[in-house]
């Protein structure tokens, strides 16, 4: 992926853009040809991006009760939302909890029970509630920048090392099951009891399959 410079008023204008309704972190980034990292950490890090915000009280916050939650930490809570959500992923109010802690140590003090009520409230607010998983689908995303730089990495240590190619080598593992009986078979037509033995074994081994890069 080819490494993308933009402008503090680009930056400022897919930021508004990732943000202007729930959930459309990923696609906005996927737009843009940026990672949804990179939006979060502009939103956080560019004043330009908040002078907006920042024109309202920043000490307002957003539930009863002694402790205080401030405007920032419930941006943050909400991005980290969105990212998980955007990439797939299950999110409860148990990790939204966790990461508040990680944002501000001082919460670690207060109950769990205590900040897991502070979110409900949160989310309740934006009609975001618990719902059961529906629909599981393969996992097809992946970040072409994590892969490009192992990729680079491992190319480098080849390269430095030395390796020839028949050292290099590329290995894949795959199960076969001991007992491969397939759900369907030939028969004589108008039979209406079709019979097949197998071993009823459940088992299977591992089976290593590997080539070198010189055949």
């Amino acid at each position: 992926m080819m490494k993308v410079f933009l402008s503090i008023a680009n930056k400022r204008k897919i930021v508004g853009e990732a943000y202007a309704q729930p959930f459309k972190l990923r696609a906005t980034a996927w737009r843009y040809d940026v990672q949804p990292a990179q939006i979060c950490r502009w939103r956080a890090h560019i004043p330009a991006i908040n002078e907006d915000r920042e024109a309202a009280p920043r000490n307002k916050t957003l539930h009863r009760g002694k402790a205080s939650i401030q405007e920032e930490q419930w941006d943050h809570i909400f991005t980290y939302l969105q990212q998980y959500h955007e990439e797939g992923h299950i999110v409860s109010v148990c990790m939204l909890a966790i990461e508040l802690c990680h944002e501000d140590a001082a919460y670690a003090d207060v109950s769990s029970h205590v900040l897991e009520q502070w979110i409900h409230r949160f989310l309740q607010g934006r009609h975001i509630a618990p719902h059961h998983v529906t629909q599981i689908a393969q996992n097809t995303r992946y970040n072409q920048q994590v892969m490009a730089d192992w990729v680079g990495i491992v190319s480098e240590n080849i390269h430095a090392s030395e390796y020839s190619p028949g050292y290099i080598v590329n290995i894949d593992e795959t199960n076969i099951y001991f007992d491969m009986t397939g759900s369907s078979t030939l028969e004589i037509q108008g039979q209406h009891t079709i019979s097949i033995q197998n071993t009823g074994s459940s088992q299977c081994c591992t089976v290593l399959l590997g080539v070198t890069m010189d055949g």
